[in-house]
């Protein structure tokens, strides 16, 4: 009757020492994922993180606007590349939260690089190429950091 006992304890010993090293594999899962999830949260609280919205685009008319959502407060850089001497002029707005925002027409010139704050919500880019007949298409890239 004993031996009977020993090895029914044995088995039972043996059971929870599995559950149990399952339990912490499954934990040790756990504390890996979410220490994955506050990496990526700070990435986004140092604005480490970026989306391409335009990547390279050319425009070939006097004006164009592009409209985008964002989920992540940061700010945009556009970035225009041209051959020609006519300026360019870029205008970012939004309105998020209760705040509206205009740019206003900022000259970019030829080329060149500007960036704006922006807050989560619609987002509009406006670029105005006045004297596009005078020259070639601009290259337009934009980039959310966030």
């Amino acid at each position: 009757m004993s031996v009977v006992l020993y090895r029914n304890v044995a088995i039972g010993t043996g059971i929870l020492c599995l559950i149990l090293i399952i339990g912490l594999m499954y934990t040790v899962f756990q504390v890996g994922n979410l220490n994955s999830q506050i990496a990526e949260i700070g990435k986004i609280t140092n604005l480490e993180k970026t989306y391409v919205w335009i990547d390279h685009e050319s425009v070939n008319a006097p004006s164009r606007r592009w409209d985008f959502t964002t989920d992540y407060a940061g700010y945009v850089t556009l970035t225009i590349q041209a051959v020609t001497t006519e300026s360019t002029y870029i205008q970012v707005t939004y309105v998020s939260h209760g705040v509206s925002y205009d740019s206003g027409r900022t000259d970019v010139g030829s080329s060149g690089t500007v960036s704006f704050p922006v807050l989560p919500g619609q987002i509009t880019i406006r670029l105005e190429n006045p004297s596009l007949s005078n020259g070639p298409a601009k290259i337009v890239t934009a980039v959310l950091y966030y």
